[in-house]
C-alpha cells in the first residue's frame, strides 16, 4: 500500500498551480550572476550558509513590489540609509496562470511603488509573495508580548483533526483541541494567539491543562505561526519559507515539511523552501531541487540544478550513511565499477566498493553480509565468472572476460579511436597490444601504458570510457541494481 504522504507529495509536485512564478532571468546585478532560474510548483533551495538562499527568497518578494524591511535587502527603499547594502539588478520575470504567460522586466533599483506598478492591469497585479521566516517571529516576539490583548482579536479558528495529528507528530504534544485567535496589535500588525488543551493522560493529570502562547517554546510558537500564516493566504499564493527546521528537534522536521506541503496543496500555493535539513531535502526529488552557490571568481550567487544527490549532500555538509557494500575481486575491478556508476549518473552516495582479494573471498563475504538488515550487499565478479552469478546477491561486470582483457579487446578492434584519445599514432597502439599479448592479465594494462608512454591511470580511464558504450545495456542494469 502506498504511503499517503508519498501520494500527497506526488500530487503536490505534479499538479499545476493556479499562479506560478515560472522563470526569472537575472542580469546587471552585483549580488546575482547573470542567469536564468526555473521554478516548479514546489522547489527546495539547498546550499551552505551565506550561499544566497535567503537573498533569493527576498528577490522573489521584491519583484512584485515588496519593501524588504530586514536583511538581506533586495530592492528596498531603505537602500539610501547609511551602511545598508542592497541587491540591485534587473529581472525578467515570467509568470503563468493556466495556459497564459506574462513577462515583465523589473528593475530592482526602482522604488517599491514602481515595481508594484509594473504589474498593474495584469493577472499578476495583486500577487504579493508570502515569506515565512522564524527570524521575524523571534525579532517581533518582545513587541508581541507587550502589545497583545487576548480580548482584541479578529478571526478565530480551531485546528482540524489532521492538524492536531500533525502537531503531535511534529512536537510530540497531544492536544484535545487547539484554538488560534488572530490578535489585532499596533498598526496593521496581526499575530496568532494559541489556546491549546493538552490531553490529561499525556501529562499524568486528571484534567486537561490549558496551554497558551505565553508559555510555549520557540519551536512550538514557530509551528503554530507557520500553520496560521498558511491559513491566511489567498488561493494561489507564492509561499516562501526560510529554514522551516528552525527551533525544531530533528524528529519533528520531516512531519513539519509534510504538514507544510499539505497546507500548500490545500491552498493551491506555489511552495519554495530554503533549508539545510537532510530530512526536508529528502522530500524533494532532484528535479525540484536547486543549489545556491557563490561564484569563486566574483562571489555572486548562482542558482543551479544539481546533477546528483551526492552534490547536494556535499554542499550542505551531509555525509551519506553507508547503505550498500559491493565486493569485487580486486582493485582494478573496483576502478571499472566506479566508472560504470559514474557513466550512468548513478547515485553512489552511501555505496562502498571493497576489493575482496579474489572471487571466492568476494562470494564468501557477500554470503555473510547479506544476512544483515541494515545494509545491502552484493558481490560483483569479473565477467568470466558469470556462471557463478545468481542474479540476486552475486552479479558480474559487463562483457564476457576479465576487465583487463575487455579493455584491450576494445583497443584491438578500434586502434584509431584509442590512438586519437591518447594522442598517439595508431601503429603505436598496435605495437603496444603486441607487447602485452603474452603478459598475465593483471599486468597487461601496465605494459600497454608503458609502451604507449602514457600514465596507466589515464590509459585506463580512456579505455573504459571507450568500451562502456559497447556494453551499455549490461552496465546500466548493473548500476540500477547496485544503486537501488
Amino acid at each position: 500500500m502506498t504511503d499517503p504522504r508519498v501520494k500527497m507529495w506526488n500530487h503536490l509536485l505534479s499538479t499545476p498551480r493556479p499562479f506560478l512564478v515560472e522563470r526569472l532571468e537575472i542580469t546587471e546585478s552585483e549580488a546575482f550572476a547573470d542567469q536564468v532560474v526555473h521554478l516548479d510548483s514546489a522547489t527546495v533551495l539547498a546550499g551552505s550558509h551565506g550561499g544566497g538562499k535567503s537573498l533569493f527568497l527576498a528577490l522573489l518578494e521584491a519583484i512584485f513590489g515588496a519593501q524588504i524591511g530586514s536583511p538581506p535587502y533586495v530592492g528596498s527603499q531603505r537602500h539610501g540609509d547609511p551602511g545598508v547594502e542592497w541587491a540591485d539588478g534587473k529581472v525578467r520575470v515570467t509568470v503563468r496562470r493556466g495556459d497564459e504567460r506574462l513577462t515583465r522586466l523589473i528593475d530592482l533599483s526602482e522604488s517599491a511603488e514602481q515595481r508594484e506598478a509594473a504589474w498593474n492591469g495584469t493577472f499578476a497585479y495583486d500577487r504579493w509573495t508570502t515569506r515565512i521566516t522564524a527570524a521575524e517571529l523571534a525579532s517581533g516576539l518582545e513587541f508581541y508580548v507587550q502589545e497583545f490583548d487576548p480580548n482584541s482579536y479578529g478571526d478565530h479558528r480551531r485546528y482540524t483533526a489532521a492538524e492536531l495529528s500533525a502537531v503531535r507528530n511534529i512536537l510530540g504534544r497531544s492536544y484535545r483541541s487547539v484554538d488560534v485567535l488572530t490578535l489585532l496589535l499596533g498598526g496593521s500588525w496581526h499575530a496568532p494567539f494559541v489556546i491549546a488543551k493538552e490531553i490529561a493522560k499525556e501529562i499524568a493529570k486528571e484534567d486537561d491543562r490549558i496551554v497558551t502562547s505565553t508559555v510555549m517554546s520557540l519551536g512550538e510558537s514557530w509551528v503554530h505561526q507557520t500553520i496560521w500564516e498558511l491559513h491566511r493566504i489567498p488561493e494561489g499564493t507564492v509561499v516562501t519559507i526560510d529554514e522551516p527546521e528552525s527551533y525544531l528537534a530533528t524528529k519533528g522536521q520531516r512531519p513539519f515539511i509534510d504538514e507544510i506541503a499539505r497546507q500548500a496543496m490545500r491552498s493551491k500555493s506555489q511552495l519554495i523552501i530554503a533549508t539545510h535539513s537532510p530530512d526536508i531535502l529528502s522530500r524533494f526529488p532532484i528535479a525540484h531541487t536547486r543549489m545556491c552557490i557563490r561564484d569563486t571568481s566574483d562571489g555572486r550567487v548562482r542558482i543551479v540544478q544539481p546533477a546528483s544527490p551526492a552534490e547536494i549532500h556535499s554542499a550542505v555538509g551531509i555525509r551519506a550513511d553507508l547503505r550498500t557494500i559491493v565486493l569485487v575481486e580486486d582493485d582494478f575491478a573496483a576502478t571499472v565499477l566506479r566508472e560504470i556508476l559514474g557513466s550512468v549518473n548513478a547515485d553512489a552516495a552511501g555505496i562502498e566498493i571493497v576489493p575482496a582479494g579474489g572471487k571466492d573471498k568476494a562470494i564468501a563475504a557477500a554470503d555473510v553480509l547479506r544476512r544483515t538488515d541494515r545494509l545491502r550487499c552484493f558481490a560483483v565478479l569479473d565477467a568470466d565468472q558469470r556462471a557463478r552469478c545468481d542474479g540476486r546477491t552475486i552479479h558480474a561486470l559487463p562483457g564476457d572476460s576479465d576487465p583487463e582483457r575487455e579493455l584491450l579487446r576494445h583497443a584491438t578492434e578500434f586502434p584509431e579511436a584509442v590512438a586519437a584519445a591518447l594522442g598517439r599514432p595508431a601503429d603505436t597502439i598496435r605495437s603496444a597490444l603486441v607487447a602485452c599479448e603474452f603478459v598475465d592479465h593483471q599486468y597487461q594494462l601496465g605494459t600497454f601504458a608503458r609502451h604507449v608512454g602514457v600514465d596507466v591511470a589515464f590509459v585506463t580511464g580512456v579505455l573504459i570510457r571507450g568500451w562502456l558504450p559497447r556494453v551499455a545495456g549490461q552496465a546500466t542494469a548493473l548500476a540500477d541494481t547496485i544503486a537501488g
